[in-house]
C-alpha cells in the first residue's frame, strides 16, 4: 500500500522583524528591570537587538558597532561579547537598563571572519582574526569578563599566509576535555587545525575550491572524535572528522541551489542546519548528511542559523527577518 507524499514542512512558530539585514544570532539571558531577554540578533547597521521570546518583542537594543556585527555570544547571564566589522571586539555587561562596556580587543577590520570563545576552568580564551592576513590572535578574558592586560596575546601565524589568504571562519573546542584546539577556514578553501597552546598546525587539508563561507563543529558519540562541517559558494555541504589531531574527509551532500552562508550543529550532535543564498534552511543528519527537511520562508539569503538549548532553530536573513522553527524538537 502506498504511503503517499510526505507531509509539507512546517511553518515557523514566530517571525521577528529586525532593524536591518540580520548577520548573526545567539541565545542567552540578559535581565533589564526584571524583564529577561533570551535571544540576541546582530545586524548590518551595527546594532544588537535583545529579544524577549515569550512576548516576541525587542526588550532593548545595544548600539554596539559602527559597522556590521559579525559575531555575538552570551557566555553567561547578563554578559554579551560582540564583534564588529570596523575592527573591534567588545565585552558588555547589563546594568539596570543600560550597558556597561567591560573591555575592547582590536581585530582585523573589513573582513568576514567571526571570533570564537572557549570556556576554561578559571578564564576564557577568545580567538580573533588579527590584522596580519591569515593570522589569529588569542586573548585571555578573566572570570569577571575583563581582558587580561598582563597577558601577551598569542599569535597563530601560518607559514604560507599568501597561499591561504584571509581567515574566513573559525571554531575553538576542547579536545579530550582539556586540550585547546582551533579549526580555521581560509580564503583559499583550506582548513587548518591548530594547537592553541603551542601555536602549531596539527593538520591541514583543502576543503573547497573557493573560499569557505561557513563552518561549525560538534562532538560525536565516539570519545575524542569531532565532526566539522563546511560550505562554500557551490552546492556542496561537507563534513570532516577530527581524530587524533588529524583532519580527514567524512561525508558530502549536494543541495539544489548554490551558496551556503551559515551552519549550526544541534547541541546533541545529531542534526546540522544550513542557511543558503536561496533563502532556505536545510537540516541534515550529522553522521551521514542525510537530508531531513527544507524550510523555505525567507525572501533573501539566510545569513545565520543557531540552535537554542531546547533545540529550537533560529534563522536570520538578509531580508531583515528572523524566523523560529520547532523542527525535530524533543517535546
Amino acid at each position: 500500500m502506498s504511503k503517499g507524499p510526505p507531509p509539507p514542512p512546517p511553518d515557523p512558530v514566530m517571525e521577528l522583524c529586525g532593524s536591518s539585514p540580520v548577520t548573526c544570532l545567539a541565545f542567552g539571558e540578559v535581565t533589564f528591570a526584571d524583564k529577561k531577554s533570551t535571544f540576541f540578533s546582530g545586524h548590518q547597521d551595527g546594532k544588537i537587538l535583545c529579544w524577549n521570546i515569550k512576548s516576541q518583542r525587542i526588550l532593548t537594543h545595544l548600539e554596539s558597532h559602527s559597522e556590521t556585527v559579525l559575531w555575538v555570544a552570551s557566555p553567561k547571564e547578563n554578559i554579551l561579547i560582540t564583534q564588529g566589522r570596523e575592527g573591534f571586539l567588545k565585552i558588555w555587561a547589563a546594568e539596570q537598563s543600560n550597558w556597561k562596556k567591560l573591555g575592547t580587543i582590536s581585530t582585523a577590520a573589513y573582513i568576514f571572519c567571526n571570533s570564537s570563545l572557549l570556556s576554561l576552568a578559571d578564564y576564557y580564551l577568545v580567538s580573533v582574526p588579527a590584522e596580519e592576513s591569515g593570522t589569529i590572535s588569542v586573548h585571555r578574558i578573566l572570570s569577571d569578563f575583563t581582558v587580561d592586560g598582563g597577558q601577551t596575546p598569542q599569535k597563530l601565524i601560518p607559514t604560507s599566509q599568501k597561499e591561504l589568504g584571509m581567515c574566513m571562519k573559525m571554531c575553538s573546542f576542547l579536545f579530550k576535555s582539556s586540550v585547546q584546539r582551533l579549526l580555521v577556514a581560509y580564503e583559499s578553501g583550506s582548513l587548518l587545525l591548530w594547537d592553541m597552546l603551542r601555536s602549531v598546525i596539527l593538520s591541514k587539508l583543502k576543503a573547497h575550491s573557493d573560499s569557505v563561507m561557513c563552518l561549525d563543529i560538534c562532538s560525536t558519540k565516539d570519545q575524542g572524535v569531532f565532526r566539522a562541517f563546511s560550505g562554500s559558494v557551490d552546492t556542496d555541504l561537507k563534513s570532516w572528522l577530527i581524530t587524533d589531531d588529524t583532519l580527514t574527509q567524512d561525508q558530502f551532500v549536494s543541495i539544489t541551489n548554490p551558496g551556503l552562508s551559515s551552519l549550526a550543529s544541534r547541541r546533541d550532535g545529531r542534526i546540522v542546519a544550513s542557511g543558503g543564498w536561496d533563502g532556505s534552511c536545510r537540516m541534515f543528519t550529522t553522521a551521514k548528511l542525510r537530508p531531513l527537511v527544507v524550510l523555505s520562508h525567507h525572501k533573501e539569503s539566510v545569513q545565520c542559523v543557531a540552535f537554542s538549548a531546547e533545540n529550537r532553530l533560529a534563522a536570520g536573513s538578509k531580508d531583515g527577518y528572523i524566523t523560529m522553527w520547532d523542527v525535530y524538537v524533543d517535546k
